[in-house]
């Protein structure tokens, strides 16, 4: 018959085991992936934050009532970090530093706007930290740097677009542009426009400039004016194109207006009436098909009372691209975010499928909207 040998451990052990095992439990509780936000809610492209901030809370919200992100075998939350950077440039720089080397995210989304997107992109290239900037459109952006990315079209296809319709088909032989020269993204815009414009046998009537901050346009609105221009480029922000638009209506200057994505800034009540008729390029509408869009635009109406605009679903497209790719490379880290990114080749977004051939710019559709009784209406579809 064998005895049971009973073995009676010191307290010391006892205290140090169940002290480990307690370590173990606290190690096993995931940290929570750190994704930073650039946007600015204030100022005068209010609206423009405003949309990409509620976005961006609802995209992490939804992933966070679902339990986290499926990363391996774990459910692991996000933590969206926010930082202002009043949309100056030196601002976004301090944002996107601090963001990286203190709060330690892991990827970056934004700035929206060119003249701050341009600058982040190089801080976020130099700390191989991912950014995806969901409305920068300008190549200056993405260009030479492998771990920055855009949901937006790129400038060149957007103003190539526009050129396009107008010469072909609206027939316009006579165009003017109206653009602010110190910001990259107008400026490029505008010299794309008219290049493709000039080589499709239209002629450049007149090509007048402007300062950020200005608010007197009359001058280059008498030269446009004075040129006989059937079309007016204005590839500009709302708060700029209002004042421009009813400074032209006053001079008795109506010819047809163009202009490009951040036209859907406006709210329908909010859009100068002198803009009946106009076109514009965009990403979305809240006529967009399919089930993903109509999906969105619902539960976005719900949270916020609104329906999303332009810089709302490109923003969702960007945090539902990156939780994509990390579910898909099974962890979180910057260095395989970014290899998820090179190679994901297409994504069904809510503004349509984006595609990516090697680089951080998408092939995606172009919608040209017109204004129609106040409201913007998508008047066709087209591939750059």
């Amino acid at each position: 018959m064998f005895k049971t040998i009973g073995v009676r451990l010191p307290i010391a052990t006892l205290l140090m085991t169940f002290l480990l095992g307690g370590c173990i439990l606290q190690a096993a509780k995931p940290e929570p992936v750190r994704v930073g936000l650039i946007a600015s809610p204030q100022g005068e492209i209010g609206q423009l934050g405003r949309s990409t901030i509620e976005s961006a809370e609802m995209a992490v919200k939804e992933v966070n009532d679902a339990g986290g992100l499926l990363v391996g075998r774990q459910r692991i939350p996000v933590e969206l970090i926010i930082e202002d950077d009043q949309n100056l440039p030196e601002m976004a720089v301090d944002a996107a530093r601090k963001l990286i080397m203190q709060d330690g995210v892991v990827a970056l989304i934004g700035p929206q706007v060119s003249r701050t997107a341009i600058r982040v992109s190089e801080i976020a290239q130099e700390a191989q930290v991912p950014m995806i900037s969901p409305g920068s459109s300008h190549p200056a952006t993405t260009a030479g740097k492998p771990f920055v990315y855009r949901i937006a079209m790129v400038d060149t296809n957007q103003g190539e677009v526009m050129a396009r319709f107008a010469r072909q088909d609206l027939g316009i032989q006579r165009a003017a542009v109206l653009f602010d020269a110190a910001n990259p993204y107008n400026s490029g815009m505008a010299e794309i426009f008219s290049r493709i414009f000039q080589q499709l046998g239209g002629e450049l009537a007149a090509y007048e400039s402007y300062s950020t901050g200005e608010v007197d346009f009359t001058k280059q609105l008498a030269a446009i004016q004075a040129s006989d221009a059937e079309f007016l480029y204005l590839p500009n922000y709302a708060h700029e194109l209002t004042l421009q638009t009813e400074q032209a209506s006053q001079m008795g200057l109506h010819p047809i207006f163009g202009g490009n994505d951040t036209w859907s800034e406006y709210l329908d009540s909010d859009r100068p009436a002198v803009l009946e008729g106009s076109f514009y390029t965009a990403h979305f509408t809240v006529d967009s098909p399919g089930d993903a869009a109509a999906g969105f635009i619902a539960r976005f109406q719900e949270a916020n009372g609104r329906l999303p605009d332009n810089a709302a679903a490109l923003t969702y497209d960007a945090f539902s691209l990156l939780f994509t790719v990390i579910e898909q490379q099974g962890e979180a880290t910057s260095e395989a975010i970014q290899q998820g990114l090179r190679e994901s080749a297409r994504f069904e977004g809510v503004t349509g499928t984006i595609s990516y051939d090697g680089t951080g710019d998408p092939e995606r559709s172009i919608i040209i909207m017109q204004i129609t009784n106040q409201t913007a209406v998508p008047y066709r579809m087209v591939m750059p």
